[in-house]
Order: C-alpha cells, then sequence, then structure tokens
C-alpha cells in the first residue's frame, strides 16, 4: 500500500507555509515513527519549527486526527483483496492523582469521537 505522500495527498491547512512544514513532518516520522521530536529533527531550528507548528492555532488535533482518519480508511478501501487488516489501538491515560510530587497535576487524557 502506498502512504499518503506517494499519491501527494495532503491536507490542506490554508497556508502553503503549513502544508509543506505539514509534508516534511509527516515525511521525517515516517521513517523513525517510534522516535521523539528532537531524535527525528536533528539540529534545534527543525525541531522548533515542529514546535511551532503545532503550537499554531491553526492546527488541531481534530483537524489532524480527522484528516488521517480518511487517509487510513482510503487505503483499506485500496486494500480490500487483503484477507486480514490490523487495528491497533492506544488508550493511554495518565493519571498522577496518587504521586507524593505531582498532587497538584491534574487527569491527562484525550477524548475524540472519530467519523464513522
Amino acid at each position: 500500500m502506498k502512504n499518503q505522500t506517494d499519491k501527494g495527498v495532503l491536507l490542506q491547512l490554508g497556508d502553503e507555509r503549513l502544508n509543506k512544514r505539514y509534508k516534511t513532518i509527516i515525511l521525517k516520522n515516517t521513517k523513525q515513527p517510534s522516535q521523539s521530536i528532537p531524535s527525528t529533527f536533528k539540529n534545534y531550528h527543525q525541531t522548533k519549527a515542529v514546535y511551532r507548528f503545532f503550537d499554531n492555532p491553526k492546527i488541531t488535533a481534530e483537524k489532524l486526527l480527522g484528516y488521517q482518519n480518511q487517509v487510513t480508511l482510503e487505503r483499506i478501501k485500496e486494500g480490500e483483496d487483503e484477507k486480514d487488516i490490523l487495528v491497533l489501538q492506544d488508550t493511554t491515560h495518565l493519571n498522577y492523582h496518587r504521586h507524593d510530587s505531582k498532587k497538584r497535576t491534574t487527569c491527562l487524557s484525550y477524548h475524540s469521537s472519530y467519523p464513522k
């Protein structure tokens, strides 16, 4: 299966600079998906640019995840001849209430409803 950049399909963010940065982030991240941002983007300026990208008010988790869901569904449809499809899910939920040094923190989690 091809990935979204093979077909030139990319999220359109309404700003060419953001589109270009998004493409750079996706291409580098797909080469090292388990690495942190500083490990993937080797120098300070590249790392700072990635953090600025995600800090931009035009970039939302809902927009990025919604787009990734759409692309994933398209890829699944392309592979309809495949016998099995493996679906992985991460239900990360961080709770620091019992950790003495973190008494003043709150529960961290991300809840979203995905389109069906």
